[in-house]
């Protein structure tokens, strides 16, 4: 933890879908569930609610290549992770923050600014970072950049799909309503595949899931964040992240000196974590 000094002064502005689903199924009842859909115009902490994205066209099928690989103990956690999200620092990372996305909300926009701090000031043993998408209805492009997001990461990795992720959401304003093909180009992907993946239904079913786990979870609005489990919700300051984070790190400790496995320090704490907020 080389960077814990510097970073406490530092507040600056695969296995498929049915693996996944049945992960989150077999947690859903120990959910509290809350409602955190306010009216729109009235966001104290950047919180948009949520409906049902619609389906859109047919999709085609597509050949997919590997993503990076997941623990396989985390594609059965109360919040699954398989190697179809996007994800950075490692699989065996102290902390996991999961986060539900609409890649045309603003409030999400403006917690990317966050994440990136994060990601900066905590290293990839300390931080793990997971990207899910939550397209809203009443955002008319927010499915097919989610659509677009996932090919992606089908297609090029993580790295590439976080690069297209942050490109997105600094250029919400000129979102193309049907070609991402320059914004993948840019990111260093393969147009082509991209072309390809976008129309399958892997990945159609990918951002479907998604979105029948943040239902499942009540993250009923975007930003959504769960930090080991623990849920917090909206566009926060860096401090909130970082408090979490900082307290998460101290339990992780403790279950690795009790001689937890790496690979089940999330799925213990997520256990845990789940139906709590954030304090």
């Amino acid at each position: 933890m080389a960077k814990s000094s510097s970073r406490l002064q530092s507040f600056p502005q695969g296995f498929g879908v049915a693996v996944l689903l049945a992960g989150l199924l077999a947690c859903k009842n120990a959910q509290k569930p809350e409602d955190l859909g306010p009216d729109p115009g009235s966001l104290p902490q950047g919180t948009v609610p949520v409906g049902t994205a619609p389906l859109g066209t047919t999709p085609v099928a597509a050949p997919l290549v590997p993503a990076v690989a997941a623990p396989t103990s985390h594609a059965t956690a109360c919040i699954p992770i398989t190697a179809e999200d996007t994800t950075t620092g490692s699989g065996n990372a102290l902390v996991t923050l999961v986060e539900f996305t609409d890649l045309q909300c603003p409030f999400c926009s403006r917690a990317q600014k966050t994440l990136e701090t994060l990601r900066t000031n905590y290293n990839e043993n300390e931080l793990r970072i997971v990207v899910k998408h939550n397209p809203l209805p009443f955002h008319k492009q927010a499915r097919d950049a989610a659509l677009a997001a996932q090919a992606v990461q089908q297609t090029s990795g993580s790295a590439v799909a976080m690069k297209f992720i942050g490109l997105v959401m600094s250029n919400q304003s000129e979102l193309p309503s049907t070609d991402f093909a320059p914004w993948v180009l840019q990111a260093g992907g393969d147009t082509e595949q991209f072309r390809t993946a976008k129309l399958s239904t892997a990945v159609s079913a990918k951002v479907d899931a998604d979105i029948q786990q943040a239902k499942a979870l009540s993250a009923n609005g975007t930003p959504a964040f769960f930090i080991n489990g623990a849920k917090l919700s909206g566009a926060q300051p860096y401090e909130k992240f970082q408090s979490a984070i900082e307290a998460e790190i101290k339990e992780t400790q403790k279950l690795k000196g009790t001689g937890t496995a790496p690979d089940q320090l999330y799925v213990a704490r997520c256990r845990e974590n789940l139906g709590t907020d954030t304090k």
